[in-house]
């Protein structure tokens, strides 16, 4: 694959890895809302979120060249999935 295949790939990688965190989060703050134990739900929820994303990005320095910038392709996509996500609820109004 050509360098910009690999930066395009990355970039998608990182907005598949932001629409699971976000998804997660979502389904998180749903189940907050009836659980009997809301804290436990918010830590255990943010501990698994941070380890998914820890992973994922760790798994693309290993397989990348090694210069760093499919890893910035892959903030940047995430970076993107997340802006749009804060976008939509804004405009929703329950932001």
């Amino acid at each position: 694959m050509t360098e910009l295949a690999w930066l395009a790939a990355a970039f998608m990688f990182g907005a598949v890895v932001a629409t699971a965190y976000l998804g997660a989060l979502w389904l998180t703050v749903k189940r907050v809302q009836i659980s009997a134990e809301p804290v436990r739900w918010l830590v255990v929820s943010l501990i698994l979120r941070m380890a998914l994303v820890f992973v994922a990005f760790y798994c693309l320095t290993m397989t990348g060249n090694g210069q760093g910038q499919q890893l910035i392709a892959a903030l940047a996509g995430f970076i993107a999935i997340r802006t749009v996500a804060l976008a939509r609820q804004h405009r929703r109004g329950s932001a």
